[in-house]
């Protein structure tokens, strides 16, 4: 993305689709970033608006799968629509069904997966994901900034933190026979929305 006086629409902004504020105020090699949120709503509104992928030059979505897939679908109707589509935090399960197989289908469309885990082999060999299109970024941290200033202490125990995609068994069975203590902070409400499973969990002492 060059700015190039001589062309007009390489100096005009990026526009980019997404469900992220990060690109508010960014620029790229001298051309302004213009983020244009997504519409929230109901599944028609989300489909036309991923209709209009031809508008833009990207789409960046933040762990959005009902989204995305739509956005896909849309490039995979209209292949000279030039926009790239950038996924991130993404969750997908091992393959079983035919519908399954369809999103496999579809997410060869996105051009870039960035995750928070290194090891991506399995999750390449699945979905069929191109070599070079999945790229890992440390863990973030959310509300990073209230988390460093807290004074930090050591009171003799682990904390487990955190609600998605927990295997709170295995660390059940972890501690079982350890003489320490753990201690989770989790809103197990919301557990299993989040793809956490705690039913039958059999805590140690």
């Amino acid at each position: 993305m060059n700015t190039d006086p001589a062309n007009p629409r390489s100096n005009r902004p990026i526009r980019v689709l997404t469900n992220a504020s990060w690109l508010d105020g960014a620029s790229s090699n001298g051309r302004s970033v213009t983020s244009v949120p997504i519409k929230r709503g109901s599944l028609w509104r989300q489909l036309l608006q991923a209709l209009t992928i031809g508008r833009y030059d990207g789409v960046l979505l933040n762990n959005d799968p009902r989204f995305l897939f739509m956005v896909c679908a849309a490039k995979k109707l209209m292949p000279w629509a030039r926009c790239k589509v950038v996924s991130v935090d993404l969750f997908l399960y091992r393959p079983k069904t035919a519908l399954d197989r369809v999103r496999r289908w579809l997410l060869s469309e996105v051009d870039r997966f960035i995750l928070y885990y290194r090891d991506t082999s399995e999750l390449e060999a699945l979905y069929r994901i191109r070599p070079g299109h999945v790229r890992y970024v440390p863990f973030k941290v959310n509300t990073i900034e209230s988390v460093v200033t807290q004074p930090t202490t050591d009171e003799g125990f682990f904390l487990a933190c955190g609600r998605s995609n927990r295997d709170y068994h295995t660390l059940c069975e972890a501690f079982r026979d350890l003489p320490y203590e753990c201690r989770i902070l989790a809103p197990w409400t919301d557990l299993e929305y989040h793809g956490t499973k705690a039913a039958g969990l059999d805590c140690p002492a």
